[in-house]
């Protein structure tokens, strides 16, 4: 069997099968020293993956809970001990907002509602809603293992509908249940519209929206979901004649069409 630095030979490149055949304890036993190369140890959490040897649970914790230690170790150690309950009033602790290291908030919070944390939901959401993709992950990983746990209905009764990054974990949870997202397209916030209009997939419900809509604005976002469904461009320039061309006004941005057609996320069906 070959050594962990011979299936490990440099930054990038590692032998995940090999790694998975060296004994779980000594995998364990080199994760726990600071030592080795966080290029080497953070492979090596990963090939722990269901097979943590009980023995090194509190030395693997402690890695965690040492700021000094590499950030990307530490995160890959939340993963891997994310049934840990003992975590818990560690990962609550005030003095995680103390904590800069590269990512770790957002691990942190990632944890908290994979070990069923659901006061950690609202933060949760927001970091869910981020335009960063890591941010982004992280949120929705611990809001999926809140839901897990508790059931849709119990998150969504805890965040309300006050914010629109909650609003926009209910228009995810109406998706993934085969529910009616084009409700969604007359929010007041763009993101969730743009959500929403991104989900919706019943050409014929957002044809039958386009009469219901209360608002010009959202009528544009069906008709912009019912174009990206069909790709009827002669369809979608008739819907925009029926509205009467309507231009959504961007505070900020210049009344040129094709300043506007360039900077603007909103959808304006061009003639």
């Amino acid at each position: 069997m070959q050594s962990i630095e011979a299936l490990i030979p440099q930054a990038g490149f590692d032998d995940t099968a090999g790694l998975r055949e060296v004994g779980a304890e000594e995998v364990a036993r080199y994760v726990a020293d600071p030592g080795h190369p966080w290029w080497r140890r953070r492979p090596c959490v990963i090939a722990l993956t269901g097979r943590v040897p009980e023995r090194y649970v509190p030395e693997l914790i402690a890695c965690v809970q040492d700021p000094q230690d590499t950030s990307e170790v530490r995160r890959a150690l939340l993963d891997l001990l994310a049934d840990r309950t003992e975590l818990l009033p560690w990962l609550r602790h005030e003095d995680r907002a103390s904590d800069t290291s590269y990512g770790m908030g957002e691990a942190f919070l990632k944890a908290r509602g994979l070990l069923g944390d659901h006061s950690a939901a609202r933060e949760l959401a927001t970091l869910a809603a981020s335009p960063w993709r890591s941010a982004r992950d992280a949120g929705d990983a611990g809001l999926d293992g809140l839901v897990d746990r508790y059931g849709a209905d119990a998150i969504l009764a805890e965040l309300g509908e006050d914010h629109p990054e909650d609003r926009e974990f209910r228009v995810w949870m109406r998706y993934r249940g085969d529910e009616d997202v084009t409700y969604a397209l007359a929010d007041p916030d763009r993101r969730v519209a743009y959500v929403a209009q991104s989900l919706a997939t019943d050409a014929d419900r957002l044809r039958a929206y386009l009469d219901e809509a209360p608002t010009t604005e959202a009528k544009v976002w069906a008709a912009y979901a019912l174009y990206g469904l069909t790709e009827n461009r002669a369809e979608a320039r008739a819907v925009y004649e029926r509205l009467g061309r309507p231009r959504v006004e961007v505070e900020g941005l210049d009344e040129e069409p094709a300043m506007r057609s360039s900077t603007s996320t909103v959808p304006v069906v061009s003639a």
